[in-house]
């Protein structure tokens, strides 16, 4: 299982790549806009596809980490059902064994009233 501070520190990393990114497409592409070169075309269609192949990775990143936390999400769902199993049959032992250490009261009805009768 990944921590929350892995998370956090993976999702810093790749904002501060993408933000130098993007800041030195930007500044290649403000460079391009005022040079008279034939070759901005190629240059600008470069960054797109850069950038492109990095949008793309960084959603299959996503993607895997989506996986990850519904499995775990469904392994903690399936960690916490079993307590509560386990915490139930645990209760009904214990109630279990003062019945049997106090005795065992029942109320039944005889006629039109109702009796406790005591099972030792």
């Amino acid at each position: 299982m990944i921590s929350m501070d892995r998370l956090k520190a993976q999702k810093h990393k790749r904002h501060r790549l993408l933000s130098i990114n993007s800041s030195v497409s930007l500044c290649l592409l403000f460079g391009i806009i005022h040079s008279p070169s034939s070759h901005a075309s190629n240059i600008l269609q470069q960054l797109n596809e850069d950038l492109q192949h990095q949008l793309s990775k960084v959603q299959k990143e996503v993607e895997i980490q989506k996986v990850s936390i519904s499995r775990c999400i469904n392994v903690v769902k399936e960690l916490l059902i079993e307590k509560s199993r386990i915490e139930r049959k645990e209760a009904r032992s214990k109630v279990m064994q003062n019945r049997l250490r106090l005795g065992q009261f029942v109320t039944q009805r005889v006629g039109a009233t109702f009796q406790v009768i005591s099972y030792l």
